[in-house]
């Protein structure tokens, strides 16, 4: 199983919350230039999605390098830290953490 690296404010690269619409960019991405992926980059750590958006990616082997999303509600500062935390212990309970 591909390890994912957890990231919040990075690069977005991909933003669209369809999950057909992420798998078409991934396989696209895969053939052009065979680099890292990082997505969904969402504008709020939404942890019922990323469980989805994981799930979604896993199913079709196109799991993202890094899985990405964005803090910009007013309690980011004090709330990032827990959002990384809930994100790893999830995905190491996956076998998906690095």
């Amino acid at each position: 199983m591909k390890a994912i690296r957890v990231s919040a404010n990075i690069i977005p690269y991909l933003t669209n919350r369809s999950h057909s619409s992420q798998l078409m960019v991934r396989q696209a991405a895969d053939k052009v230039h065979p680099g890292k992926i990082v997505g969904p980059s969402i504008n709020q750590f939404d942890f019922g999605f990323l469980q989805a958006f994981v799930n979604y990616t896993v199913a079709h082997d196109v799991v993202p390098d890094i899985l990405d999303w964005h803090e910009l509600q007013p309690d980011s500062v004090s709330s990032t830290s827990r959002h990384h935390t809930t994100m790893r212990r999830w995905l190491s309970a996956h076998a998906l953490h690095a």
